[in-house]
């Protein structure tokens, strides 16, 4: 039932985020929506032609206006060229042999102030696939630039981040590679060729030259190729905890496996793009079933419907396109990246706590839950500090007489007790045996001992009488003469207390 709830979320969240953009892509202002071919036939945008490497010609006319600027939302095309009365007033980029991906973002235009009565306003797109104009260009005043630029932040300001946040990602989860035991490598790895491979894969976003038509095929390939890849190493982060995963993840790796095959033989890139299309039916497959079998977190299945219904959308749009209505592919690449970030969070959060729990163990004695000796080269001591050297007596005896048990439970009252007396900041560690040291952050000699005579009392209220002996020395130059001097000042207080004993059981 869950399952459902999230799939129908995750449908929400891509219809609000479809909804978005189509608002923002249907600009309020003075449309130029009717266009018209070399032929002279009559178009209304969505105008979309299959070019394979041909001109697109399309003509419209305006009326002499106050406006200043045009804007084209989505241009689908390699390469355009913007005529007003026969006079190029922007090119888009530099020519059919350095070639961009026009539709990633909206392009303005500054129309000038030469305007005649009529204007005529021509562009020539170039593309090696289909080109055209998918949405009603609008012309705007300088007071409504605030719309170009909204729409540009989300067509691509949001998109054209992606490999940023990808590669801070990629910094995080190498500095922890380094760190995890092998046997915890191997779901890192995952996300780590997952996470180069989209990395790979985003520089389609980016607004930059692919240079010539044959360097452009070749990185439009390296795209797809690097895309279809980097959903297989997740797929395997997936399979990771997936009881029948041998089987699973076989038949998922030679389904993503034919498309690109077909995508590295693909001769052109209207081929490219053809088959890129017709196979997107597989990755839809793949979802549909990861979202059948998973069985870690229900709240994961509102990404995979997301995922779904945006490739279900851009196929359709590929083949129908509606005016405002853009490929919402990047936005996928994006939820997908955050999705991985998220995991990789989870993941190593785990990480972090197992690693601090090593830590822990190191420093601690298992049994008084007091720092080892180990800690005693860590720590960074100053003039101002004190050092305890402090030994329980007859620790011998009690085991003898109580049992070693009795003795174990004698050193975690004792440690309890110091504790209690001791700040945050003060160190308890257990020397070995029955021997510990305690280092007193900015205390005086003074209140050290005064600390130690309550500590001995309150020792006194176990059941079997305890008592210690410690020698106090004030933090100098060396720890091993600091600690040298206290365990001198110990055994002297051991001698006299063992003297004392001595003479009471001769006096009775």
């Amino acid at each position: 039932m869950k399952k459902i709830i999230y799939f129908f979320i995750g449908l929400i969240l891509f219809v609000l985020l479809w909804g978005t953009i189509y608002k923002l892509n249907n600009l309020e202002g003075e449309k130029l929506s009717i266009w018209y071919d070399e032929n002279g036939n009559e178009l209304k945008v969505p105008i979309i032609k299959t070019l394979k490497g041909k001109d697109l010609t399309l003509t419209t006319y305006f009326k002499k206006t106050d406006k200043e600027y045009i804007v084209f939302p989505e241009i689908d095309g390699n390469y355009a060229e913007i005529y007003l009365n026969n006079v190029l007033i922007k090119k888009i980029e530099y020519g059919k042999n350095d070639l961009f991906n026009l539709y990633l973002k909206p392009h303005l235009v500054f129309l000038g102030n030469n305007l005649k009565e009529v204007n005529e306003l021509k562009i020539i797109i170039f593309d090696l696939y289909k080109g055209g104009i998918k949405t009603i260009p609008i012309l705007i005043n300088n007071e409504e630039l605030n719309k170009y630029s909204i729409l540009k932040f989300f067509n691509y300001g949001i998109t054209s981040s992606i490999g940023g946040i990808i590669f801070l990602a990629l910094l995080l989860l190498i500095d922890y590679l380094f760190f995890l035991k092998t046997s915890s490598k191997k779901i890192f790895l995952y996300y780590f060729f997952s996470l180069i491979l989209l990395l790979i894969a985003t520089r389609d976003f980016h607004y930059v030259s692919w240079g010539n038509p044959k360097v452009f095929l070749m990185m439009k390939k390296t795209f797809f190729i690097s895309l279809y890849s980097s959903f297989m190493f997740f797929l395997q982060t997936f399979y990771l905890n997936y009881k029948k995963k041998n089987i699973i993840s076989f038949f998922s790796v030679i389904l993503l496996t034919i498309p690109i095959m077909f995508f590295i033989f693909s001769k052109d890139l209207y081929t490219l793009m053809e088959y890129y299309n017709k196979f997107a039916i597989i990755p839809l497959s793949v979802i549909i079933l990861m979202m059948v079998l998973y069985k870690e977190k229900d709240q994961d299945i509102i990404l995979f419907s997301f995922l779904l219904f945006i490739i279900i959308h851009d196929v359709i749009a590929t083949y129908y396109p509606v005016n405002g209505d853009r490929f919402l592919f990047q936005y996928t690449i994006f939820s997908y990246t955050i999705f991985i970030g998220l995991k990789l969070i989870e993941e190593l959060k785990t990480a972090h706590i197992m690693l601090n729990d090593y830590s822990q163990k190191a420093y601690l004695d298992p049994l008084t839950r007091s720092y080892n000796r180990f800690l005693l080269s860590h720590i960074e001591l100053t003039f101002n500090d004190t050092l305890v050297f402090l030994d329980l007596n007859d620790m011998k005896t009690i085991n003898d007489m109580y049992g070693h048990e009795k003795g174990d439970e004698a050193l975690i009252y004792l440690s309890k007790t110091i504790k209690k007396h001791i700040r945050n900041e003060d160190f308890l560690i257990r020397y070995g045996g029955d021997e510990f040291i305690v280092i007193l952050k900015n205390c005086g000699v003074d209140i050290a001992k005064s600390k130690f005579l309550e500590i001995q009392k309150d020792l006194n209220n176990f059941e079997i009488p305890l008592s210690i002996s410690f020698g106090i020395s004030k933090v100098n130059k060396d720890l091993y003469n600091t600690l040298k001097l206290a365990d001198k000042r110990m055994y002297k207080m051991k001698r006299i207390l063992k003297s004392a004993n001595t003479n009471k059981k001769r006096e009775a």
